[in-house]
């Protein structure tokens, strides 16, 4: 019978630390590849974190914030010195749909842009639901009294 030598193959350690090393490399890969985002998951994080900064203003600065929507985009306004100011607005990208509700009913889409949904000092908002989708995906931003605004996302 032969006795085998010690170069006849690779050992259980060396295979074992080339497969670490060929993951590190494979993560490092996909950690540091660009990642896509659509116009939708773009928008959902735009307004999400506008609402956000309106519940967190208003609670902070004592006064009324509010968010308003027409068929061209959405604004941020904050009530200031009796009138309401916008702070910031924001045009809605092509190919995306819009639906607004409040009390379960569908609302017309103004023409402008007009303060519609009051987020109040005392923590009460005005309830609404605002359904954005595009072909593959449907985002549905709920507003709950004193409970912020939640986002749940839904595919067709």
């Amino acid at each position: 019978m032969k006795n085998k030598s010690k170069s006849d193959g690779f050992s259980l350690i060396e295979v074992l630390i080339v497969l670490f090393i060929i993951g590190l490399m494979s993560s490092a890969v996909i950690l540091f590849m660009p990642q896509s985002s659509s116009d939708l998951d773009l928008q959902v994080k735009k307004l999400s974190h506008g609402f956000n900064a309106l519940i967190h203003d208003s609670l902070v600065s004592g006064r009324a914030t509010s968010f308003g929507f027409s068929d061209n985009g959405y604004a941020f306004y904050t009530f200031i010195n009796n009138q309401w100011e916008e702070t910031t607005s924001t045009e809605w990208p092509e190919g995306l749909n819009f639906e607004m509700y409040q009390s379960g009913k569908k609302l017309d889409i103004p023409e402008n842009t007009i303060p519609i949904f009051l987020f109040k000092p005392n923590g009460l908002i005005t309830p609404f639901r605002l359904k954005i989708s595009d072909s593959d995906y449907l985002y549905s931003f709920s507003s709950h009294m004193n409970n912020g605004v939640e986002v749940v996302k839904l595919t067709k």
